[in-house]
């Protein structure tokens, strides 16, 4: 019995103190140590409605300035997609209807097949959490978010 009630325990601990990865129309990643995040993205990641923004979100465990690049492929499925890519991070998580632009926003049209877009911030500033933010702009349309990756420079 006292090792049912510790093995209870344990799992119980173990599912609410670590981290896990959640994966829906929105990605949300932990990046621990590292300094780059490769998102593991497929066919789930297809963005068919305008009213709807798409987000990767990635919390890192940084405590001094940093510098961020991100890389993200967009490909067009149907009709003439459009979309704004940007940037954004806070401090803290109690920060989060106050997060703030960093680097360019871009502005993608999906006629051309596989596009790549880089948005990289040379201005070093200390934001832990950070979110690319993908904004369908027109209305008939069905796109492919197909690679993205966070790389964060330790200035």
């Amino acid at each position: 019995m006292k090792k049912l009630i510790c093995i209870l325990t344990f799992t119980l601990i173990a599912t609410f103190t670590i981290p896990i990865e959640s994966y829906s129309q929105d990605r949300t990643a932990y990046m621990g140590s590292s300094t780059l995040y490769d998102f593991n993205l497929g066919s789930t990641d297809t963005v068919s409605n305008y009213t709807t923004t798409y987000e990767l979100m990635v919390y890192t465990d940084e405590h001094q300035k940093t510098t961020q690049d991100l890389y993200i492929v967009l490909d067009s499925v149907s009709g003439d997609p459009t979309a704004t890519v940007h940037l954004e991070g806070i401090k803290f998580l109690s920060d989060s209807l106050d997060w703030v632009g960093i680097g360019d926003t871009i502005t993608w049209s999906g006629i051309y097949s596989d596009t790549s877009i880089v948005i990289s911030n040379a201005t070093a500033n200390r934001y832990r959490i950070l979110k690319a933010v993908i904004d369908p702009t027109a209305t008939a349309q069905k796109f492919l978010v197909y690679d993205a990756q966070f790389k964060v420079w330790r200035e």
